[in-house]
């Protein structure tokens, strides 16, 4: 068995809507957590434990996160997974925000439910994530950054973020402070 050390990390957002499918746009957070094999072996294998689709709170914002938690089933509504060499998804999510540094989140993090086999029965991890962004990517795709800006205000405040269009999205970052 191999020992998983939480190494950081990074969390962004993404608003999404797909109405082909039913899917309302919605606001929707996602923390990896990097994590450091041990023994190392000799293959370069990328490892981390990624929580998607975390739904964003209403009336929240991206610079006061302290406070979110989640704790469901897999899918009921976000994911857990591990990835060392390959996919392991887990059963059974909690995560908790403990603390913000500006664009620093620090997260804790348990997993158990070891659907896929990793060979964990459980899961911990606690560390300090950096803010990636926020992706807008709506159907159809708004035609400015303002538009774009002004559909994320909906969901958050864009105080503070500057944004890029990025042909299929856009992309909303931190700007110089």
């Amino acid at each position: 068995m191999v020992d998983l050390i939480p190494t950081g990390g990074r969390w962004n957002g993404l608003l999404f809507e797909n109405p082909v499918s039913g899917y309302d746009a919605a606001l929707t957070w996602t923390f990896e957590v990097d994590l450091d094999v041990t023994p190392v072996d000799t293959t370069e294998v990328t490892s981390s434990l990624t929580i998607d689709w975390v739904p964003a709170p209403l009336a929240g914002s991206w610079a006061s996160m302290v406070g979110l938690e989640v704790s469901c089933s897999f899918g009921e509504p976000a994911e857990a997974s591990v990835y060392l060499g390959e996919h392991h998804r887990y059963r059974d999510i909690r995560l908790s925000v403990l603390a913000q540094e500006r664009e620093r989140l620090l997260v804790d993090v348990a997993l158990a439910g070891d659907e896929d086999g990793l060979g964990h029965a459980e899961v911990a991890a606690r560390a300090w994530l950096v803010f990636e962004g926020i992706y807008v990517q709506l159907h159809p795709k708004p035609e400015t950054v303002d538009m774009a800006a002004s559909a994320l205000a909906r969901f958050t405040s864009v105080a503070g973020l500057d944004g890029q269009d990025r042909a299929h999205n856009y992309l909303f970052r931190p700007g110089p402070t």
